[in-house]
């Protein structure tokens, strides 16, 4: 994830900056996922079919058998008229769509005539493409979150051995982008992702239009750190991925019905092309969360969905706005229970993006026909039991829960109350169960929210989740053996730390470990030192 070699700069320069399939194509697409719902109906969910737990709430019978019945006809009529509108697949973002591409020489020929001009009102600092239009000296701006971030900044020599040594990321920001679009909410979403996820990125903040904050991660490899300096190789990467996040931010920022988007590019050098894989997930996690201003957050990764009316809410209801902001102050974790969708990609991700533009009833009816189900409910069903779906789907009114070992809902949380995350943790694996169990062991609550609710995005799988699932197969391979488990396992090495973590906690001495340039942007920015 995120690791742009010579052979990846291409195709990072051909995703982005090539032209994309047009409207056509995409109806094509559309239609056919129409199609395949009418002809297969609930057979979607052949490989993906929900647990018995689900069968007595929903008359599945205690078979996971396909259901005989014909498909729900007001199900599909609902779907149609909205799988064939234009901007559901996103043909110009999508990056799971075969695209039309031109040649490299092409793009920079392309780039290098490019004006950049940002709509009226946002603000940006990135020196790579002569953007300062910060609205300094006047705080907050992206200037001076990215001279507190950069000012802590010292590139490392970061191998495979110094980063499984939890030596911490060393990070610096290339640029900014602020939105200036008014959006009268009190909750943002804090997000991260590889460069080349900008198209989940451009497909979550079509699903909410309150505020994200989003972290854009760009690994870069190079022999020697000794001048301290990047090589022209990755300097031209980055201004790549610059104009690519310039080209998101400004289609963003035209649309109305789209988020508040703040998003940093940000950057990492390697010195050792294996080390690429440990991706520092929860120091992105936490330089999104500095620049978040808001009361409460919104803790997602860049695949989920939020529900819409869960903006709606928060607009037209201020009491249930100002009941989630004391609730949270109060260390209540609002959970937002999470969804997946079944087919392939393509349609998966189309049934996606409709379900979180609709209401809970519409979502219950397509858990009834197996279209869709609770996120990762086969695979890892400890990760979201405690939600307790069936009385989910049946509720009228939030619920309290209580915490299970290793749980891990995406919540809302408040700002200044909320831990913030390990950054010891890098890749896949523990990083999100070790946040919620710390919620746990400082006395937080937690309450489900009974008509919000999360869709995750189908996509391919990143290289860096494959490596993470053959580690976690070795892991798993040596302990039934018996056998000692290799120091440099990645799943193996973040179990161990997570244990770690828990002992602490049972003591009640467990802090996690922050990097330098939080710690700074806590103390520096006047959005965290007034809201202290």
């Amino acid at each position: 994830m995120g690791t742009l070699s010579h052979d990846r700069l291409q195709i990072f320069r051909n995703r982005f900056a090539g032209s994309f399939m047009r409207l056509r194509r995409c109806k094509v697409m559309h239609c056919t996922c129409v199609v395949l719902i009418i002809l297969f109906g609930v057979r979607l969910d052949e490989e993906c079919g929900l647990l018995s737990t689900f069968a007595g709430a929903f008359g599945f019978g205690r078979s996971s058998k396909l259901s005989t019945e014909p498909p729900n006809v007001k199900l599909v009529t609902a779907l149609s008229p909205k799988l064939i509108k234009a901007d559901i697949m996103h043909p110009k973002f999508d990056a799971d769509r075969p695209k039309e591409v031109g040649t490299v020489a092409a793009i920079l020929r392309k780039s290098k005539l490019r004006v950049v001009s940002l709509p009226r009102g946002s603000k940006a600092w990135c020196p790579s493409l002569r953007l300062n239009n910060t609205g300094y000296p006047r705080e907050p701006n992206p200037l001076s979150l990215a001279q507190t971030v950069n000012s802590k900044y010292a590139m490392k020599n970061m191998t495979w051995n110094v980063a499984m040594s939890d030596d911490l990321a060393a990070i610096a920001i290339e640029g900014i982008w602020w939105s200036g679009k008014h959006r009268p909410v009190p909750l943002t979403i804090i997000t991260q992702a590889s460069a080349d996820r900008i198209p989940q990125l451009y497909s979550q903040c079509k699903s909410w239009r309150g505020p994200l904050s989003a972290v854009l991660y760009i690994s870069l490899f190079q022999d020697s750190i000794e001048r301290g300096m990047l090589t022209p190789a990755n300097q031209e990467t980055l201004r790549q991925a610059s104009i690519a996040v310039t080209d998101l931010f400004a289609d963003v920022e035209k649309d109305e019905a789209a988020c508040k988007l703040d998003v940093i590019l940000a950057y990492e050098v390697y010195t050792e092309q294996r080390a690429m894989m440990l991706y520092p997930i929860n120091a992105l996690r936490n330089l999104a969360r500095v620049q978040a201003r808001t009361p409460l957050l919104a803790l997602m990764d860049v695949d989920m969905l939020m529900s819409s009316k869960l903006y709606r809410d928060l607009v037209s209801n201020s009491s249930f706005a100002q009941k989630l902001q004391s609730g949270a102050a109060r260390r209540v974790a609002f959970v937002l229970p999470a969804f997946e969708t079944y087919g392939e990609t393509y349609e998966a991700a189309a049934i996606a993006d409709l379900l979180s533009s609709k209401d809970k009833s519409l979502l219950v009816e397509s858990i009834r026909k197996h279209i869709a189900g609770p996120f990762d409910f086969k695979r890892f069903p400890q990760g979201h039991n405690c939600t307790r779906f069936n009385q989910w789907f049946i509720s009228s009114q939030s619920y309290k829960i209580k915490y299970g070992a290793r749980y891990e809902p995406w919540t809302i949380v408040d700002r200044m109350v909320a831990p913030w995350h390990d950054a010891r943790f890098r890749g896949y694996g523990q990083n999100k169960i070790v946040h919620i169990a710390h919620m746990n062991a400082t006395g937080f609550q937690f309450v489900v929210l009974s008509n919000a609710f999360i869709v995750h995005r189908a996509h391919q799988h990143t290289t860096v989740r494959l490596q993470l699932v053959e580690s976690k197969t070795a892991y798993d391979m040596a302990v039934a053996a018996k056998q000692p488990v290799d120091k440099q396992n990645v799943y193996g090495h973040t179990k161990n730390l997570f244990d770690n973590a828990q002992r602490w906690m049972s003591l009640g001495v467990y802090k996690p470990v922050l990097d330098i340039a939080t710690r700074h942007c806590q103390q520096k920015l006047s959005w965290w030192r007034l809201s202290s």
